[in-house]
């Protein structure tokens, strides 16, 4: 019975883990979106460049190309599973 509390305990941790991830990957998605779509209007009226520049500062760590790459190794390993990531599977 304590082994069953347990792997309902870590999979409960599990699945908080893997929401606040996909939030911060949805999140980091959709500023790195919009500043996609914005930097090639730089010169028109329809860009507003405090806006952009705000957006740009908020997010400037997910600017850095690694960044990505380090938010989805958690995410790699919660997707594998418990019993791949137990075993030392790479995913």
């Amino acid at each position: 019975m304590p082994q069953s509390f347990e792997l309902i305990k870590d999979r409960a941790e599990a699945k908080r883990r893997r929401a606040l991830l996909e939030s911060e990957l949805q999140a980091a998605g959709k500023a790195l979106h919009i500043i996609s779509e914005t930097l090639p209007l730089l010169g028109s009226p329809v860009v507003n460049i405090p806006v952009l520049l705000k957006l740009i500062d908020e997010n400037a760590e997910l600017l850095a190309p690694s960044k990505e790459a380090q938010m989805m190794k958690p995410r790699r390993s919660i997707s594998a599973g418990p019993r791949r990531a137990r075993a030392g599977a790479r995913p």
